[in-house]
């Protein structure tokens, strides 16, 4: 029997023991609860941030369109995708209008300013 042997080295077939595992667990745990409780706050605002970037994206698509159009409005959001005699489209890239993330469409009132 050897009595020499250091009690906290161990061998290579030595495995995780039953605390060392247990932590590990808590540990994971613990984590996925922050992410969890957290759910709720991250991605509404992220929801919000991708709404501001594409109406942002629509109004300068809007802004081209009138500038070539004499001033006019387009009818529908539709006519920002259709490409120009120069093959190119308003709205710079995509070849639809981009929906909301509740996957709606986003529409274009057009009023007319008062005096």
């Amino acid at each position: 029997m050897n009595t020499n042997r250091n009690p906290w080295v161990r061998s290579a077939r030595a495995g995780f023991t039953l605390v060392e595992l247990l932590v590990v667990i808590v540990i994971i745990g613990l984590l996925a609860t922050a992410v969890v409780t957290n759910y709720d706050k991250i991605f509404p605002a992220a929801k919000k941030a991708r709404v501001a970037t594409d109406l942002k994206g629509i109004e300068g698509a809007i802004k081209v369109y009138q500038t070539f159009n004499g001033g006019r409005l387009p009818e529908n959001l539709e006519k920002l995708t259709q490409k120009d005699d120069n093959g190119v489209s308003y709205f710079s890239g995509n070849t639809s209008v981009p929906r909301d993330p509740w996957s709606n469409e986003y529409v274009c009132i057009a009023r007319t300013p008062t005096a």
